[in-house]
């Protein structure tokens, strides 16, 4: 007998709780439901109607409920008691006696395969088979076998209580199973031995295994080839598993703890184990390792396993739903004031029986749907907290995001379950320190699944060293501190989503580079400028505060974020770019000038790009401008709710110098287009120029010079004398607009 001693692998993981969106509510009525079983097509449920319990089905495809019985008895379905649409419960009539009802739900016919006084105790159903456990004349408890096609009942098992030694007694209460046409039970001796017996239908041959004193019906679940058991080892219970197909038992626990109520699934077994004071959910995943799933959640509910997870109810102040997909990630599910009961898990979602606590009392039962199915595929944020710094930026080399220095040396997690496929722990590259992990299926923030992600993590300044390559590991589980390393001047996380399969060597440039806010939800700035070096930025708002390198008037409401990699080369055909982020968290409407100051060492011919962004919307204010070629005058943003208007200023000479609006006369402006903004007088749609949103009545260009005049008629402008500004504006045929302001001296004759 092969042992595994209980905590000799375990890894505790750390919890990632996400929190499904509201339930869909299936009841709504002043009395209790009792859920019951739940397969692909139907949901079904006890409930009382004043009178007595009647069994309601949901059908799952059309969203619509139906009662299937209306009588003066009470109907009951237990777990484990459907398959497709056939049904099988118990009801307990007005003289006690308990009827075996076989109910088909497309037809919605009824019949009663078997009526007993004071037994039937439990039936349960597998593809065409029913099986129950009911007393005969000895008092022993037998296994009744009914075959839905051939409509057919047969006794299995014909154990006389007391009256024998050589043969059991009775099968034990409730510890009997169906599956695939084999039916499992426990049977007990006079001697107080137990035996397992293993029927099968098709060939009508019963086995015999594992007689001995070892109690192995307590707390047990059969899967075929797996039977497993909650066994007393003379101090305390352990769990066991039998695999029929090799005759192996193994003792999964051996430990001075109290573990209780095993499911097992393709092998996979889930329980609770009680210890100091406190119940826990582990999970052995069928090979060699123990997974403790729960370490703050006290579950009140023993662990459900299928094909699709793991759910069981769990205490954290009051009893919310727990899923795990994989053993390892755990989620919950639930997050309110709700009591929880009786969680199935079906598909891509849980089933579970609810009772709201309201206005200092208890409602009544009711049943609810939680969708899960995006919930664990969903990705978190690989930082707790932090700002972005900089976006997803193909064009300029950016195939990540940057999130910000206040984070330096703090914890990067894995945003998701998945595998670790690359790790570089030497600081020797232009990412210094990073890792790979590929992960799979994940869902984007719109809903939408995306295959075949993974994720990388660059310049971190630690790296988890219990992780390595082949490790799995689980959505919020600690993998390295944000860091310097690499050609950085400044500490933060580049965080890279990537799309498509693993190559053999390794070479992320294989794979796509995805936007990872479409994946993740970190805060922009309500307003940023984005500077790509050799250049310095100095920003003025609307109201004239200012941020540069060495002045910072918006306090703790903006930041300047400068990022070089000195000596960093062009590494597997991808740029490095170097940046300098002006960010500001209040976003006011009106204009923001933007000086462009040259760093030391910056060459002529070096290039510079300009980008703002604001609430989600950018624009390039310039674009592999030379450096040679930087403007004296600032670039202008006008933003209003966001929305950015580039202004390229010019510059307005008015003649003549004093204007009198109240006599007839011509005012014209000279327009002159600076050079470092490459404006050409053909790039001008000449019908947008005005002076005051005053039309010009004649525009002609000044010869062999890039400038323009305009005149006006004074007779068109509504005399105004709260400012002697005149602003001469008008748009260029792409649509940006562009500015300027000269001042005069405005009089009136009539004064």
């Amino acid at each position: 007998m092969k042992k595994l001693l209980f905590g000799l692998i375990v890894f505790f993981l750390l919890l990632s709780v996400s929190k499904v969106s509201a339930g869909i509510q299936l009841t709504d009525n002043v009395f209790d439901d009792i859920l019951s079983i739940a397969n692909e097509k139907w949901i079904i449920w006890s409930s009382w109607d004043g009178n007595d319990y009647e069994i309601v089905v949901y059908d799952r495809q059309n969203g619509v409920s139906k009662k299937i019985t209306d009588n003066d008895v009470n109907d009951f379905i237990d777990q484990n008691q459907i398959s497709g649409d056939y049904v099988v419960g118990r009801r307990i009539s007005s003289n006690y006696n308990i009827d075996i009802v076989l109910y088909n739900l497309s037809t919605n016919e009824q019949k009663i395969l078997a009526s007993y006084y004071n037994s039937g105790y439990s039936v349960k159903i597998d593809k065409n088979y029913i099986i129950w456990q009911a007393h005969n004349n000895y008092g022993a408890q037998n296994i009744f076998l009914y075959n839905i096609n051939t409509d057919q009942l047969k006794q299995i098992t014909d154990y006389r209580g007391f009256s024998s030694i050589n043969e059991p007694m009775t099968v034990d209460g409730g510890r009997f199973f169906i599956q695939d046409s084999k039916i499992l039970w426990v049977a007990s001796w006079l001697n107080d031995e137990t035996s397992i017996f293993l029927y099968d239908v098709t060939t009508n041959h019963l086995s015999e295994f594992l007689r001995n004193s070892n109690s192995k019906g307590v707390n047990s679940s059969f899967d075929y080839p797996y039977f497993v058991w909650q066994g007393f080892d003379g101090n305390d219970n352990e769990i066991f598993i039998y695999n029929f197909n090799n005759n192996n038992l193994t003792q999964l626990t051996n430990n001075d703890y109290n573990d209780l109520n095993p499911e097992v699934y393709n092998g996979k077994v889930v329980w609770q184990s009680f210890f100091n004071n406190t119940h826990h959910i582990f999970y052995y995943n069928g090979v060699a390792d123990t997974t403790q799933l729960t370490l703050s959640y006290s579950p009140n509910d023993h662990p459900i396993i299928n094909k699709d997870g793991i759910v069981w109810v769990g205490f954290d102040g009051d009893s919310e739903v727990f899923f795990s997909p994989d053993g390892k990630q755990v989620i919950k599910v639930t997050n309110d004031n709700f009591a929880q009961s009786n969680p199935i898990l079906i598909d891509d979602q849980v089933v579970v029986r609810t009772k709201n606590y309201f206005n200092n009392n208890w409602e009544d039962w009711d049943i609810y749907i939680y969708n899960i199915s995006y919930i664990y595929l969903q990705i978190i944020n690989p930082t707790d907290g932090g700002k972005l710094k900089q976006e997803f930026d193909p064009t300029i080399g950016h195939y990540g995001i940057d999130i910000d220095k206040t984070l330096y040396q703090k914890p990067v997690k894995s945003p998701a379950s998945g595998t670790i496929v690359k790790i570089d722990n030497i600081d020797n590259s232009n990412a210094g320190k990073w890792m790979w992990i590929n992960h799979g299926s994940v869902v984007s923030r719109d809903g939408s699944v995306v295959e075949k992600v993974s994720t990388r993590y660059l310049h971190m300044d630690t790296i988890n060293p219990t992780i390595y390559i082949g490790k799995q590991v689980s959505q919020g589980e600690i993998i390295g501190t944000v860091g310097n390393t690499g050609f950085s001047t400044a500490p933060h996380l580049h965080f890279e989503i990537r799309q498509g399969d693993i190559p053999s060597n390794l070479d992320y440039r294989l794979t796509t580079a995805l936007d990872p806010l479409s994946f993740v939800d970190y805060k922009k700035s309500a307003f940023s400028v984005s500077a790509y070096s050799p250049i310095d930025v100095i920003v003025t708002d609307p109201e004239g505060l200012v941020i540069s390198k060495t002045r910072n008037d918006f306090q703790s409401m903006g930041d300047y974020f400068e990022l070089e990699f000195p000596g960093a080369t062009p590494e597997n055909g991808e740029v490095h770019p170097e940046y300098e982020i002006v960010s500001i968290d209040e976003l006011k409407d009106g204009d923001y000038l933007i000086y462009v100051v040259l760093e030391a060492g910056a060459k002529p011919d070096d290039t510079y790009t300009l980008k703002v962004n604001s609430l989600g919307n950018s624009i390039i204010l310039a674009k592999d401008v030379l450096v040679k070629d930087a403007p004296d005058y600032p670039y202008i943003v006008r933003v209003k709710k966001g929305e950015i208007e580039k202004i390229i200023p010019i510059q307005v000479k008015i003649e003549p110098g004093t204007v009198n609006f109240s006599s007839k006369g011509i005012i014209t402006a000279f327009i002159n287009f600076f050079k470092n903004f490459e404006i050409n007088i053909g790039d001008i749609d000449l019908s947008t120029i005005k002076l005051n949103s005053v039309p010009a009545i004649k525009i002609n260009n000044i010869v062999n010079q890039n400038k323009l005049f305009a005149q006006f008629k004074t007779e068109n402008f509504t005399p105004s004398f709260n400012s002697n500004e005149l602003k001469l504006s008008g748009k260029l045929l792409n649509g940006d607009v562009f500015e300027g302001i000269d001042i005069v001296r405005l009089v009136d004759k009539n004064i």
